[in-house]
C-alpha cells in the first residue's frame, strides 16, 4: 500500500438507525474513508486491501449493537477497518478496543473515533489473531471483554479457530 493512502481520504456521512427501541434516535457522523479503496494494496501481496472499504454489514452491525444495552461494557472489535462500527458502539458509553492487522487501517480508525468524539473510551491497536500475545504490550487481555464483535472478518475458514482462541 502506498504511504499516501491514509492522506487520500474523503468525508462521507453514515447514519446508524438502531432497531430497538423504535423511538431511539439515529446517530450519524461524517467519517473518513479511502477515496479509491480499490487502489490500496496489502504489502507484499499486490491484492486490494479489504480494510479500506465501507462494508454495508459494518453499518448494519453498528445499528444492531446500538439497539442493545451495552453502555459501560468492555468491547473488542476485530478487523475494525475504517473504525465506524467501533466508534458507533462507543457512543453508547461502551469502552471499545478497535483492532486490525493493518497500521493504515488503525490510523484511519483513530481519526474516525476522534471525529465521533469517542477518543476517550476507545483504543486502536494492532492485533493478529495468530499471535495475540504480541498485543499484550498495549494491554490486550483475552477473556476480559463483555462483547467481541467484527464485521466481514470470517471469510477465510482458517481464521475461525485463531479468532475464537484470541477472543476467549
Amino acid at each position: 500500500m502506498t504511504d499516501s493512502a491514509t492522506s487520500d481520504l474523503t468525508d462521507e456521512l453514515v447514519k446508524f438507525v438502531p432497531f430497538v427501541p423504535p423511538t431511539a434516535s439515529a446517530w450519524e457522523f461524517n467519517f473518513l474513508r479511502v477515496t479509491k479503496p480499490e487502489q490500496t494494496q496489502v504489502t507484499n501481496t499486490g491484492q486490494t486491501d479489504v480494510w479500506a472499504y465501507l462494508w454495508g454489514c459494518s453499518v448494519l452491525l453498528g445499528e444492531i449493537l446500538l439497539s442493545l444495552p451495552i453502555g459501560g461494557a468492555k468491547c473488542l472489535e476485530v478487523g475494525c477497518g475504517l473504525g465506524i462500527t467501533g466508534a458507533a458502539v462507543a457512543t453508547s458509553g461502551a469502552r471499545v478496543d478497535l483492532t486490525d492487522t493493518v497500521e493504515e487501517a488503525l490510523a484511519v480508525a483513530r481519526r474516525n473515533c476522534d471525529r465521533a468524539g469517542v477518543q476517550r473510551q476507545t483504543r486502536c491497536f494492532a492485533l493478529n489473531w495468530h499471535r495475540p500475545d504480541a498485543a499484550s504490550a498495549v494491554g490486550f487481555e483475552p477473556g476480559t471483554y463483555d462483547l467481541v464483535f467484527g464485521s466481514e472478518v470470517l471469510y477465510i475458514s482458517t481464521c475461525l479457530r485463531p479468532l475464537a482462541q484470541t477472543a476467549t
